[in-house]
């Protein structure tokens, strides 16, 4: 009953969009489109949806009355922490791996940092069709095969992107080189000293051994992603008369990239082996209830 359950759900990115939810004037947006070569000088937007996953950053979908479909992320409005919600940042790192790489990503059109067209930075891409799996046991697989074969590319894609020249990219002021987990480490405690309410000695115990266990090539340099997940990518189609391996059609979701160590990115991408079942969404793991539909 559960693997005939599990393989009735939907995977395609289409499937996850939902009403707009923040307002989305398109009327100042379609004049830039129309600029920038995204739609033709006499196409006009005809629906918009907005995803409904992965929504730090409201996202939407543009659907002209050509039938183009174009993406449009922003940033959220009201007053924003530093550094958050890099939109600027994001359309940098995409468009740079879309221009000197192989790197699966949407072709970008235009960044857009005048907060008076639509409120606040925003920046539009090519709409990417694809399968896209909501947690990481990949539960609307069609079986263990698959889902290995799913995993391989995930990983693959993990591996390409962290042998990127960055700096033949492009990106080689994105962000600061080496010590990338010192860092890190120094500023994740920060942020705990901050927030702090009471003391718990489990975190106590990892804030002292987190800087004694820094890997010793701390000085290595790649371009990381930063949420490094299976929700963050989109796969190709299953079809039944062309039995080829799935491929990664996009990464998404670039908002926390930078220069770093890879061991992070890797570290993110392993967490649900060691994650239990019953954790919701994205952080959901395979430890559990679960682990014999995984089989």
């Amino acid at each position: 009953m559960l693997r005939r359950g599990l393989r009735r759900l939907s995977t395609s990115v289409l499937h996850h969009t939902t009403d707009v939810r923040l307002a989305l004037d398109t009327g100042p947006i379609t004049p830039l489109l129309r600029k920038c070569g995204a739609l033709d000088a006499s196409d006009d937007i005809a629906q918009v949806r907005q995803f409904s996953h992965g929504q730090s950053n409201p996202t939407y979908i543009l659907e002209s009355s050509a039938g183009a479909r174009l993406v449009l992320r922003k940033q959220p409005p009201g007053k924003l922490l530093r550094g958050a919600h890099a939109v600027d940042r994001e359309f940098t790192v995409i468009q740079a791996l879309h221009n000197s790489t192989t790197i699966p990503v949407p072709r970008p059109h235009v960044f857009v940092d005048d907060a008076s067209v639509v409120g606040t930075p925003f920046y539009v891409v090519d709409f990417v069709d694809g399968r896209f799996f909501k947690e990481a046991a990949m539960l609307a697989a069609g079986g263990a095969e698959e889902r290995a074969a799913l995993y391989h590319t995930f990983l693959s894609t993990c591996a390409a992107l962290h042998t990127v020249d960055y700096a033949a990219a492009g990106l080689g002021s994105f962000g600061r080189e080496g010590g990338y987990i010192a860092r890190q480490t120094k500023v994740w405690t920060a942020q705990y000293r901050a927030a702090e309410t009471q003391n718990i000695p489990a975190v106590e115990y990892l804030a002292e051994w987190l800087p004694q266990a820094l890997p010793t090539d701390d000085d290595r340099t790649a371009l990381v992603h930063g949420d490094l997940r299976v929700d963050n990518m989109l796969f190709s189609a299953r079809d039944a008369n062309n039995p080829a391996p799935p491929a990664v059609e996009a990464v998404l979701d670039w908002e926390l990239s930078t220069l770093g160590h890879p061991s992070a990115d890797l570290a993110l991408a392993t967490l649900p082996y060691l994650s239990p079942s019953h954790l919701p969404g994205a952080v959901r793991g395979f430890v559990g209830e679960e682990a014999a539909a995984l089989a």
